[in-house]
């Protein structure tokens, strides 16, 4: 059928080095390319065990092609010309098959998740996640011998936050959700909301597994049941696939079709009069003679009676009796705005639809409406009846069963909440184990600090705001947090005596450090400002610290309470040391397994709690660390205002298709300035409280498990090498 082409996402490479039975060879990469272009198929996943390396292999080979063909051209000769022959074809193999970068995870209770990416997601990124989740990039092998730090739910939750595709790798086999997991920890499981298919393995259990979606694992988006090769060989590839209806093989097309499985995915090659027999079966969906006015409100009645009734299909064109006889041509722009300004403007309540168009002849076509479940009831404006489906028809619903539906509605949300409490119970007990284990680490923050409260008079003021500022909150955050608005004169980047404070910045992202350096504009007319005295810490109640070495004015967007930490006698150098402390790691991990995800740093608990390092200006050893700290304060503070001085005379083009990659590629190269300066600072505090290198580990996984940002392994371990160069063995 038009637009639905073959896919194998389950493709091992040499890279999965105990159990890939080909040639291991540079070679075997390409001809996994080649087997998957005779087999056509248009779409691949490259799903190595716990690593992306077969991945990058492919991504090296590509450029070491491209380069050996630039190379080439400059030579003359019949040989040559033979030389980029045979280059210009291996280059064609990745321009017939579209290549996306995958993983096959083992999580901790041992279950195999396909994980496929986002190409565009760079390939460092992929790293870092793998490293989160218990596995090394280096040696790049199939890690196989360690075990994972998320169990299944945790790492759907943590999956749950990324541009990805999850599915299950074998469900019915070793290994699988449906096969090794048991009662309600597998209909947790498989309910979740970031799994967007199945993979199975005998079709004797495909009955049984659709049963148990329909009955127990109730999701409120569709699940895709799927086949692949899993091939751990050439010969292997594409014996199993799917059939996917994608407008371009690409990674967009696909996550589309995970959205409506039925019309759009199929494990046998599909034929229109096959997906409109399995649109027809699903007992929610309900037959429509024609679209035009005189039908209007039969469709009002069919969608209402679809969503009420868990969501379906309401398929136009089809008689009641079920025979596909098309209704009259439309485009589809036409036939969404129609049905959006005909139908839905009359239907109160809240859901999702998708439409779909299957020409039968030169003049008719079947209009397939695809819509969602609803929370609550929805019905017609003017009507007061309750529509519900039975036998692919719609009917006014008894009083019964509009009880019956209603609670049924109330007992889906009763069980997502119930599940989110499970969820959060289950992520207490374990902060309250990692706590108990770890009490050793907390006791050195309390014995060699010093409270917050006796270095500085601290005190709270409220900053009231009548007209919330116009800040583009997409683009800003991801960009360092570099202000731009329109009624602000400036960028609010290196200059000025006014300052902004964003109380939604806390002490680190997922995606980078939280910026050192005040948001500063050179005028700024405000019904509410704070004066600001010279050399005073500000502390947001999110936790962002910002040092304020001259007198400056405040302001925020909202009614917003901030602390200013104010002591004339405590030394510039040591005003940075605190500064840098907040932005620590080891003050990270202690607030978080105290107080939670989302501590206020204004509430008295909190501030009573914060220890800040008991440094003496008479050891020499506490000077060195100090002077230390204050360098790497005073390179990251540096590097940042070159950095945005950068941004402020770069022109990002909001509409351009490359304009997230454009802010992403600037994140990365400010990132990689940086980071080592933050990491020598992390391992200067570490040295200071004396911990060691296996308390180091525990405290990063547990910020890596809760998506806080941190360096790559490869410029912590050079940090490393000269923290240990200068420092030798920590006191």
């Amino acid at each position: 059928m038009e637009d639905f082409v073959r896919v194998d996402l389950h493709i091992h490479t040499p890279a999965s080095i105990k159990c890939y039975e080909g040639n291991k060879g540079e070679s075997e990469y390409l001809d996994i390319l080649r087997t998957a272009v005779e087999k056509q198929i248009k779409l691949i996943a490259i799903t190595d065990h716990n690593t992306i390396h077969g991945y990058k292999e492919l991504l090296k080979i590509k450029q070491k092609l491209i380069k050996e063909r630039d190379d080439a051209t400059r030579i003359d000769g019949v040989q040559i010309n033979r030389t980029i022959e045979q280059i210009d074809s291996d280059l064609n193999l990745f321009e017939q098959v579209t290549i996306l970068p995958g993983v096959e995870l083992e999580t901790q209770d041992c279950i195999h998740l396909l994980v496929i990416f986002n190409p565009d997601k760079p390939i460092g990124d992929i790293e870092d996640i793998l490293h989160q989740a218990g596995y090394s990039s280096d040696p790049p092998l199939e890690n196989d011998d360690y075990m994972s730090n998320w169990n299944l739910i945790s790492t759907l939750n943590h999956l749950d936050k990324l541009d990805c595709i999850c599915l299950d790798a074998h469900t019915d086999c070793k290994k699988g959700i449906y096969h090794d997991t048991k009662h309600e920890y597998r209909s947790r499981s498989l309910s979740h909301s970031r799994l967007n298919g199945v993979c199975y393995c005998n079709e004797t259990n495909v009955e049984h597994i659709q049963i148990y979606f329909e009955h127990t694992a109730r999701r409120q988006n569709p699940i895709a049941l799927l086949q692949f090769s899993d091939a751990h060989h050439i010969d292997k590839i594409g014996v199993r696939v799917s059939w996917f209806r994608l407008v371009q093989p690409n990674y967009e097309n696909l996550l589309k079709a995970f959205l409506n499985p039925i019309e759009f995915i199929s494990v046998i090659e599909p034929k229109m009069i096959n997906i409109l027999d399995l649109i027809k079966s699903n007992a929610t969906t309900t037959y429509i003679d024609e679209f035009d006015m005189d039908s209007y409100d039969d469709i009002k009645k069919s969608v209402c009676a679809v969503v009420n009734s868990g969501g379906g299909y309401c398929l136009i064109g089809v008689s009641k009796k079920g025979a596909i006889k098309g209704t009259h041509n439309l485009a589809e722009q036409d036939v969404k705005r129609r049905f959006q300004q005909d139908i839905i403007k009359d239907i109160a309540g809240v859901f999702t639809y998708g439409v779909t168009l299957y020409p039968i002849r030169e003049d008719k076509t079947v209009y397939s409406i695809r819509l969602s479940d609803s929370r609550k009831l929805v019905y017609i404006r003017k009507d007061n009846a309750v529509y519900s489906v039975n036998d692919h028809v719609f009917i006014v619903s008894s009083v019964e069963q509009t009880w019956l539906i209603a609670e049924s509605k109330a007992l889906s949300i009763v069980n997502n909440v119930v599940f989110t409490r499970i969820e959060e119970m289950e992520k207490n007990l374990s902060d309250l184990k990692h706590t108990m284990e770890n009490i050793t680490i907390i006791d050195k923050y309390y014995h060699n600090g010093v409270s917050l409260t006796s270095k500085f008079k601290g005190y709270a003021k409220m900053m009231h705001t009548h007209n919330p500022l116009d800040l583009p909150r997409d683009l800003m955050p991801r960009l360092l947090e570099s202000l731009r608005s329109k009624d602000v004169n400036g960028f609010g980047m290196t200059k000025g005596k006014y300052i902004y404070l964003d109380h939604d910045y806390g002490i680190r992202f997922p995606h980078a450090y939280v910026r050192l350096s005040p948001f500063r504009y050179y005028r700024r007319k405000y019904p509410k400002t704070y004066n600001i005295p010279e050399n005073s810490i500000v502390l947001t109640s999110s936790g962002m610290s910002l040092l304020i070495p001259e007198k400056s004015i405040a302001f925020s967007q909202y009614n917003q309470a901030f602390w200013v930490l104010l002591n004339e006698t405590v030394n510039n150098d040591i005003l940075k040391s605190y500064v840098m402390f907040f932005k620590s790691s080891f003050f990270l991990w202690t607030i978080l397994l105290k107080f939670g995800e989302k501590p206020n740093f204004l509430s008295p608990d909190v501030v009573k709690d914060i220890k800040l390092p008991k440094f003496s200006t008479l050891d020499n050893y506490h000077k060195h660390l100090i002077k230390s700290i204050v360098l790497q304060y005073d390179s990251i503070y540096k590097e940042e205002m070159r950095f945005l001085k950068n941004i402020q005379n770069t022109i990002f083009d909001e509409k351009s298709e490359n304009y997230h990659a454009m802010i992403d590629s600037a994140i990365r190269d400010h990132n990689s300035i940086v980071d080592p300066f933050y990491y020598y600072s992390d391992l200067l505090y570490y040295t200071f409280y004396g911990i060691c290198d296996e308390d180091i580990a525990k405290i990063e996984s547990y910020l890596y498990n809760r998506n806080y940002y941190l360096p790559s392994e490869q410029v912590k371990s050079q940090v490393l090498a000269k923290h240990k160069e200068t420092f030798g063995k920590r006191r």
